[in-house]
């Protein structure tokens, strides 16, 4: 076996070893073939790829985070559950020594600037000064403009979340 694949197996082991640490107690985990996430608080499902890359390990740890988080039944605005889940991988991630790609946390920053602005149009009396500041203004304006081109200017009369009704 070749170095880098010893190297490789062994990285993988360690990723794995810290993804279980913080699983949360009771949960259940489904692994995805992509480098997407999803929670499920009540039926402690955690769906997320098998943690053997960093990547894969920043998106497992950010699932996590929204177990051990968010179990307050949806009181936290959108746009905050995010930065924490953000914040509190990345913390995990340092923790143990791993780097977290400057990719991701651009990434992470767009996101958390779209659930802003989806907030924004949804009628939100305030958006967290925290989220904004960690989503930057220059991400925000981005995403307002993005957000005009996929939904246009104003809401459907006919959907209340702001997007047209499919055709029956």
């Amino acid at each position: 076996m070749s170095a880098h694949r010893t190297a490789a197996r062994t990285a993988a082991a360690k990723f794995e070893a810290i993804a279980r640490h913080y699983l949360p107690r009771g949960y259940t985990i489904e692994y995805r073939k992509g480098l997407s996430g999803r929670h499920y608080g009540r039926r402690m499902l955690i769906k997320a790829p098998r943690p053997v890359t960093a990547r894969a390990l920043y998106v497992f740890l950010h699932e996590c985070a929204h177990a051990h988080l968010h179990a307050d039944n949806g009181r936290t605005p959108r746009h905050v559950e995010e930065m924490e889940a953000v914040q509190w991988a990345y913390a995990k991630m340092q923790k143990h020594g791993i780097p977290v790609p400057p990719s991701i946390v651009e990434r992470e920053q767009r996101y958390v600037a779209w659930k802003i602005v989806q907030a924004e149009r949804r009628g939100a009396k305030r958006i967290d000064d925290r989220a904004r500041e960690f989503a930057g203004d220059d991400q925000i304006s981005k995403m307002r403009l993005k957000y005009e081109k996929v939904l246009g200017k104003s809401r459907h009369p006919n959907a209340a979340n702001g997007r047209p009704k499919r055709p029956s």
